[in-house]
């Protein structure tokens, strides 16, 4: 039998939902001010190209991805936080 000293604080787990999804949103709003600065630039010509057709692309997506997987992190953390109180009180 396990001897458990410490366990879930599931305030402190809500609060680190909640700053997950706030930094999710704080990475939308960086994707799209980036969106609107790289589309908006009169830059022209084959690196522009390869710029804004290529490497932007790419990297907002992975910048969208990350922003997706904090959600779900969050998610995750309210889930676990919910649990832990249903089993606290049953």
């Amino acid at each position: 039998m396990s001897n458990v000293t410490h366990g879930m604080n599931p305030d402190e787990v809500d609060d680190l939902a909640g700053v997950l999804e706030n930094v999710a949103e704080h990475i939308d709003g960086v994707v799209s001010s980036l969106e609107t600065k790289v589309h908006g630039t009169t830059w022209v010509g084959p690196d522009a190209n390869m710029f804004k057709n290529d490497w932007w692309p790419g990297h907002r997506s992975h910048l969208t991805q990350v922003a997706t997987d904090l959600r779900g992190f969050g998610q995750s953390a309210r889930n676990n936080a919910s649990a832990q109180r249903e089993a606290s009180q049953g």
